[in-house]
């Protein structure tokens, strides 16, 4: 926890081979900007800018290809970009203030990486695969825009209460989890020719 609880304003990041450790810079309270080399290695360890809560840019979001659990959880971040390949860990923007997320092809997520990020309205998907984590956009309300025609396979409980989804485009997707989309009230087409098993609960409502 080098940085934790110190009063870093902004924080540049210059050498690509950079490993940020776990904690590194929580509780930075006065952290708003950090700016990240434009090449891949950077790597980010869990809870690393966990609780700063004014921090609201990530530039260069998009050449880090390993983030650890919670390391953007409770920011302030709004609008994100995400690299091709990336491996996002458990909870990575729980409960942040994004709003529109663009995520690169063949990324994966963990458990609730976007889990309670009540402000996100917009995910803008790769005509590939990206594999999500159980719950992994659950308790998002306001999300409304998503593409899932290339996802092969949506978790448990991955949309769960995501009230504003409408239409579903599953056409690549085999198989949805138990409760992935309970709670959705609001959806009124579901398309997934190409589904093998849908779990229990999955468009139920409670």
């Amino acid at each position: 926890a080098a940085f934790a609880g110190t009063k870093i304003k902004t924080l540049t990041i210059v050498n690509p081979n950079t490993i940020i450790g776990d904690f590194a810079f929580a509780n930075c309270d006065e952290l708003t900007k950090v700016i990240f080399p434009s090449s891949n290695g950077v790597v980010i360890n869990k809870h690393a800018f966990n609780y700063n809560k004014a921090l609201v840019e990530l530039i260069n979001l998009n050449y880090v290809q390993t983030v650890g659990d919670y390391a953007f959880a409770n920011t302030s971040v709004n609008n994100i970009e995400i690299a091709s390949n990336a491996t996002y860990g458990e909870g990575v923007f729980f409960q942040s203030n994004i709003e529109v997320v663009t995520i690169g092809a063949n990324t994966t997520f963990g458990l609730g990486a976007f889990q309670n990020c009540a402000k996100l309205t917009t995910v803008n998907m790769p005509n590939a695969n990206v594999e999500f984590g159980r719950g992994c956009f659950a308790y998002c309300s306001l999300l409304s825009k998503i593409d899932l025609s290339y996802v092969e396979k949506i978790p448990e409980e991955c949309f769960y209460s995501c009230i504003e989804l409408l239409r579903v485009n599953l056409n690549n997707c085999t198989e949805i989890g138990n409760y992935a989309f309970s709670d959705c009230s609001k959806i009124i087409s579901v398309v997934m020719p190409k589904i093998e098993k849908i779990g229990e609960g999955a468009f139920s409502r409670y």
